[in-house]
């Protein structure tokens, strides 16, 4: 058997001599033209070579460990070991590094926790997400009273800060009364220094629910899971100005027609608006009772 530096030696023999060309040389002698131009890598260089596809890898897969980057590099093509590729990447500093740990953000209640027993006692908000047809985010915060279930306020946005949850919740005071307390999340809006020193400054309560606990606040999951069930996911919504005239039809419609089983089947403003559910607004005998949180408000049942 010839090996192919045998055979490389003879086609620089027959190319040297002028008998035929490189293309027939290495036909006749059964030799592939990159077996015979193939220049031979130093060590060094192939070395140099694996070193940087390791660091490629290493800054493309920051979480990968060098097992996982031996196995990738095998699949390339390449013959080396693991150690081999461990011992490359501490060289240079690419080991890869324990997650930080993730801080807790956790408001602080200014009220213990409570059940709603009547109307404007506690109302409940988060938010929830859609999109438009192209794309577009739609934020939408959701203010449901606990007691009743009616949606005080639903408000679509692209973008909501701290002090549009504000402006949001003002208006409903304004038309509805002040609740004794509000119930959310940790979420980055409800926590914010703007809105805490807002709801102190009017004796507003705060009930926080734990980290990672939305069955705590089941009022506003409820509410949620009927909104993208009878709405959201019914509807595409070509714009922000269309969301918002869609979504608030809705609310009308779940406010003041929709039975809901929590309230003996009867619907939200029956139970939130009981003289008035045709008008949209409290009575007045209520109205006054829900202007000062701390005034305890007659049973309507």
């Amino acid at each position: 058997m010839v090996s192919p530096s045998q055979k490389r030696s003879a086609v620089e023999h027959v190319l040297s001599e002028g008998l035929c060309s490189l293309r027939r040389a290495c036909r006749y002698l059964r030799l592939s033209r990159s077996v015979y131009t193939y220049q031979p890598k130093s060590r060094e260089e192939a070395e140099e070579s694996l070193l940087k596809r390791v660091i490629a890898l290493s800054l493309e897969y920051p979480r990968y460990g060098y097992r996982f980057l031996t196995e990738m590099l095998r699949r390339e093509g390449w013959t080396v070991s693991r150690k081999k590729v461990q011992r490359l990447r501490r060289k240079e500093g690419l080991g890869v590094k324990p997650p930080a740990k993730k801080t807790k953000r956790r408001g602080s209640s200014s009220t213990p926790a409570v059940v709603a027993d009547r109307p404007n006692a506690v109302w409940c908000w988060d938010f929830i997400f859609d999109r438009t047809e192209d794309g577009r985010t739609l934020k939408i915060l959701s203010l449901v009273d606990e007691y009743s279930r009616f949606c005080v306020r639903l408000r679509v946005e692209s973008t909501m800060k701290a002090s549009a949850v504000i402006r949001t919740i003002q208006e409903a005071i304004e038309e509805h009364g002040a609740p004794a307390a509000l119930r959310s999340d940790n979420g980055p809006e409800f926590i914010a220094d703007e809105l805490r020193e807002w709801t102190e400054s009017i004796r507003i309560g705060t009930i926080y629910i734990d980290p990672g606990s939305p069955w705590q606040n089941p009022w506003v999951e409820s509410f949620h899971s009927r909104l993208r069930d009878g709405c959201l996911n019914r509807e595409i919504f070509f714009g922000l100005t269309e969301a918002k005239l869609v979504i608030g039809d809705w609310r009308e419609h779940y406010n003041r027609e929709r039975p809901h089983s929590g309230t003996n089947d009867k619907s939200p403003a029956q139970i939130y608006l009981p003289q008035d559910s045709g008008s949209g607004r409290p009575t007045a005998a209520l109205r006054r009772s829900l202007a000062n949180p701390l005034t305890p408000i007659p049973n309507l049942t």
